[in-house]
């Protein structure tokens, strides 16, 4: 839990909650390649392939730590290539349009400057210069409890990016500066930035975007000005 992000590790509790039901009860040593491809059979009848890949790959690392002479050979299901929705720039506008002035500047930050919803909840006043801002950290959820007595409590935590790329300085026009500079929020919860987002996505009567979509909005504008892929990236 030190080492991996918050959110990979809620993922592996979801797994170990929900997956492989048939397998859990048996010993280790009777488990043999045909149960793990009755138990995969099983879950790909109501999970999505990545879901499946997700938690047999969990289950693949645990066997081979503790049952390494059981060679899988297990056959998964076909990866489906997710379909993106970009959202337009009259989509983007109605939006500001009609955002109060909580959620205006998340929306300009993600759709203009790349910032994630976990970065757009670290930023300080610290961190907005007269030419952009400075992104070097995020605020995640770290479950704090035991987990063995169902006991757990989400406590919000700022934490550097989970790779040394997300450490960057992105430039913005001096009208969102100047926007950024006077925000009363800094420090906002993701979740309460999600609800408000939300809220206003319904509001406006737009197709269901999630606020990370904007991100892919940010990325298909440069991309149709013509800068390259990897520097996009």
């Amino acid at each position: 839990s030190s080492v991996l992000a918050p959110s990979t590790i809620d993922g592996y509790e979801k797994n170990l909650r929900n997956d492989f039901k048939m397998l859990m009860p048996m010993k280790l040593s009777n488990i043999n390649q045909e149960h793990i491809q009755l138990a995969v059979n099983e879950m790909s009848a109501t999970k999505s392939p990545k879901s499946v890949r997700n938690s047999h790959g969990l289950l693949s690392a645990v066997l081979r730590a503790y049952k390494p002479q059981l060679i899988l050979t297990t056959r998964l299901p076909q990866k489906v290539e997710p379909t993106y929705t970009i959202p337009t720039t009259e989509e983007i506008n109605t939006l500001l349009a009609n955002a109060n002035d909580f959620i205006r500047v998340p929306i300009l930050l993600a759709s203009s400057g790349s910032l994630r919803r976990s970065e757009v909840c670290a930023l300080t006043l610290n961190d907005v210069s007269d030419l952009g801002v400075t992104v070097n950290k995020a605020a995640v959820y770290d479950k704090k409890g035991d987990l063995l007595i169902g006991f757990l409590e989400s406590a919000l935590q700022i934490k550097p990016p989970k790779t040394n790329a997300g450490n960057r300085f992105v430039p913005l026009p001096p009208h969102i500066i100047k926007e950024v500079k006077e925000w009363k929020y800094f420090g906002c919860s993701p979740a309460k930035l999600s609800d408000s987002f939300n809220r206003l996505v319904q509001q406006c009567n737009v197709p269901h975007i999630s606020f990370h979509k904007l991100r892919h909005y940010f990325a298909s504008e440069l991309h149709a000005c013509g800068i390259p892929d990897k520097h996009i990236a």
